[in-house]
């Protein structure tokens, strides 16, 4: 029979866990004399005893054992959750405070946790428990098991960071519980999660307008009774804003709100900028016009571009007033609505306000459209370039946002943009340094060959080295060696750091001389040139330095050896990790067989030297970071045994890092825990190891991932820095567009062609 890649995958689970429950002949033994006791397992069940005092003598025993055994007894942590007893399996998880296991193991966890957590005498903590749950476990959760606010208090809350917009029906569901705090947890988590997305609309203005705003009794103090949502009268419309945002829109803004449901108002003003009202809506605006919200006004004055009445103009003129009460962005929109309705001296002003601000800036390209486009393209190719580069630069133009706004920029000024670039020959390098810097669908080898034959000694400080690096390596350092003898200092040193970052051998002496005279300490970039003139200098730099009595400055005594190693091939991540792991801050002195290890890597034998250090490498050490860039079976066969036995419970490490290596049941299970939404492996895997080595096909996943919520943003957000160049945080909560509407259409048209940059330290996006 065949074996498919999936069942393949099963079974390698199935063994993991199999493992994990049998402890070994020699660790059984320790931990009987350890504990005193024919069956280590049997302490465990102390800690679910009913006497409190029994209780708190066991755990105050556990934790002095624990200290002075950490390796034999996370052994038996993870022996016994797998345990037949359930009061040895729950034991067990009550001591793995930030479990970091594999699928198998969070799985296991999961649901030892599940019978209970939510006892009203827990022994599993529920914040170690909400670590180790997946999206999925939390659909489940939800679903089947309703949360018990007597229980486990802000249950909702808590669990916001491992939800997902697929979650917004059950919250909605909640926002009817019969329990006062679930009612006002539910709405607060649905304003969390309508910040990252535009999905559900319909069902979240429903589940506002029907939400009754009564006051939180403690679970405690409540009887439990049937919710009765509020009565509420959809307006009958054909036209114009739908007729749940116009509700929403009243709700919202003119009817008095709690705290939960003001959460909501960036949701909803983000719905009405992406809708166009009608004559249906005209009371609407007027009365949010009134109203004392920002967001209302702002809402009210875009609003009202398509209301071609006298009443609503004269309301548009008076608020475009300087002197106007209302909020400063809603002022621009009155303008540029005034403007979309062809009232010229409001396009006029709206125009020479876009020379300095932002907001007026992208109103003014919305209202004109090609013709804006047009305008810019010609300003930035043109004679005036500098204003066009600063209108742009303004637009936040890197792609297809402002990142003050998150309002697009059409693609077609990028291709406006491209084309004329291209066909000027005439282009002089400011003109070349906006374009490229501003626009990835102008990095063509053909302009990039212009922009690196333009370059001159004052404009090294600013040239983008990082695109010419990734398109045409050779061509960028026989450039830079131009400028390494400059009179101007800051050319010089600019032009030899870019050298150093790139690795010129050629340059090899140079560049030594130049990292001595900064005193610089980043031994592993030096490496990069792999010339000999540069390994004798690591050599003596390693020799100078004498080992330090504390981990505190082990960089400095041993990078210049691992900069060796990295010299003679070793990957530059695996050899940074490598020094972690010889020497951690705690570390009394260098493991043992230093000094061997140390031989082989002067010998120029630094794989053989990673291997020695494996293999005596301390059980409690599951990994460290870069070992799956190294390509070598001795190493994958480590890395498959501490995936399997890892002391610490550290296993998705280990997993993340045999990800990277290429091994196909590591990638699925990385696949996997992603696709489940494990916040654990999420918030502490690599970046590296969760995008399997950077593979742009992941990306859609992590664009997704964006439509969930503030704390996997934050995960997402150094994923999305390497493998795109892009900080999601500069497009902020209450965009006009959710982060994943912004990031999607580019990492789907650069995402493939992102190539790595040893000067930028990421990805950087050509076409």
């Amino acid at each position: 029979m065949r074996t498919t890649p999936l069942l393949a995958f099963a079974c390698w689970l199935a063994t993991n866990a199999i493992a994990q429950h049998e402890l070994d002949g020699a660790t059984a033994a320790r931990l009987r004399a350890i504990f005193g006791v024919d069956d280590p397992h049997a302490v465990l069940t102390e800690f679910l005893a009913d006497d409190p005092d029994v209780r708190e003598a066991a755990h105050e025993r556990w934790e002095q054992i624990a200290e002075r055994h950490p390796v034999d007894t996370s052994r038996l942590l993870q022996a016994a959750l797998w345990s037949s007893d359930r009061r040895v399996a729950t034991g067990a998880a009550s001591k793995l405070t930030f479990p970091r296991l594999d699928l198998a193991g969070h799985a296991r966890f999961t649901e030892v946790g599940l019978a209970d957590v939510f006892r009203p005498r827990p022994t599993i903590d529920f914040y170690a428990y909400r670590y180790v749950l997946s999206s999925e476990d939390v659909d489940t959760l939800l679903r089947e098991e309703p949360p018990r606010d007597r229980d486990v208090y802000n249950i909702l809350p808590q669990l916001h960071r491992n939800m997902r917009a697929t979650h917004i029906p059950l919250l909605c569901r909640y926002a009817r519980s019969a329990q006062s705090m679930l009612r006002h947890d539910a709405v607060g988590t649905l304003g969390v999660l309508s910040w990252y997305t535009d999905r559900q609309r319909e069902l979240i203005g429903r589940t506002l307008l029907g939400w009754t705003m009564d006051e939180v009794v403690s679970p405690e103090d409540e009887v439990p009774a049937p919710y009765t949502p509020r009565d509420y009268e959809l307006p009958k419309k054909t036209g114009g804003y739908a007729p749940v945002l116009h509700a929403v829109l009243e709700r919202l803004f003119l009817e008095p709100t709690d705290e939960p449901l003001q959460t909501l108002r960036p949701w909803a003003r983000r719905w009405a900028q992406q809708s166009e009202a009608d004559d249906s809506d005209r009371r609407l605006l007027s009365r949010l016009l009134e109203s004392e919200i920002p967001e209302a006004q702002q809402i009210a004055t875009r609003g009202m571009r398509h209301l071609a009445d006298p009443v609503t103009q004269e309301l548009l003129e008076r608020s475009a007033l300087p002197v106007s009460e209302v909020d400063a962005i809603a002022r621009l929109h009155a303008r540029a609505s005034l403007a979309y309705r062809g009232h010229e001296p409001s396009a006029l002003a709206l125009r020479e306000n876009a020379e300095h601000d932002p907001e007026a800036l992208v109103m003014w390209t919305e209202n004109r459209g090609a013709t804006a486009i047009r305008e810019v393209c010609a300003i930035a190719c043109g004679r005036d370039y500098h204003r066009g580069f600063q209108l742009i630069e303004t637009l936040g133009a890197t792609f297809e946002v402002t990142l003050m706004t998150g309002v697009r920029l059409p693609d077609t000024l990028g291709n406006r943009l491209e084309l004329a670039a291209n066909a000027n020959e005439d282009l002089d390098f400011a003109r070349l340094h906006g374009l490229v810097r501003h626009f990835p669908g102008c990095r063509t080898p053909r302009l990039l060959g212009r922009y690196l034959a333009k370059l001159e000694a004052e404009h090294v400080p600013q040239f983008r080295a990082e695109y010419c690096e990734v398109v045409d390596a050779n061509g960028l350092r026989r450039r830079l060696r131009d400028f390494h003898d400059d009179q101007d200092p800051t050319v010089r040193d600019a032009a030899l750091d870019l050298s150093l970052k790139i690795g010129d051998a050629q340059s090899a002496a140079r560049l030594v001389e130049f990292f001595q005279e900064q005193k610089r300490e980043d031994w592993l970039v030096l490496a990069r040139t792999q010339h000999p003139a540069v390994r004798q200098h690591l050599l003596r730099a390693a020799s100078e330095y004498e080992l330090p009595e504390s981990g505190e400055v082990v960089g400095k005594a041993l990078a210049p050896l691992f900069a060796v190693a990295a010299h003679d091939g070793l990957p530059e991540g695996a050899a940074s990790g490598w020094i972690a792991a010889i020497w951690g801050d705690d570390a009394k002195g260098v493991a043992p067989g230093f000094a061997e290890w140390s031989a082989k890597i002067r010998a120029g034998k630094p794989f053989e030297a990673l291997v020695a250090c494996l293999a005596t490498m301390p059980r409690d050490r599951s990994y460290f970071p870069g070992l799956g860039l190294v390509r070598d079976p001795r190493v994958l066969d480590f890395l498959r045994g501490r995936a399997r036995r890892a002391a610490s419970g550290s296993r998705y490490d280990a997993i993340g890092e045999l990800a990277i290596a290429g091994d196909p049941d590591a990638r699925t299970e990385v696949r996997a825990a992603v696709r489940a939404g494990h916040y654990g492996w999420l918030d502490s895997a690599t970046d590296r190891s969760l995008t399997l080595d950077y593979d742009p096909a992941t990306l859609p996943g992590w664009v997704e991932e964006l439509e969930s919520n503030c704390c996997r943003n934050v995960a997402v957000a150094g994923v999305l820095e390497k493998m795109l160049g892009v900080d999601i945080h500069d497009i902020p909560d209450g965009a006009a567009l959710t982060r994943a509407a912004v990031i999607r259409p580019l990492a789907r048209k650069f995402g493939a062609s992102a190539k790595w940059s040893r000067i930028a330290g990421h990805r950087v996006l050509v076409p």
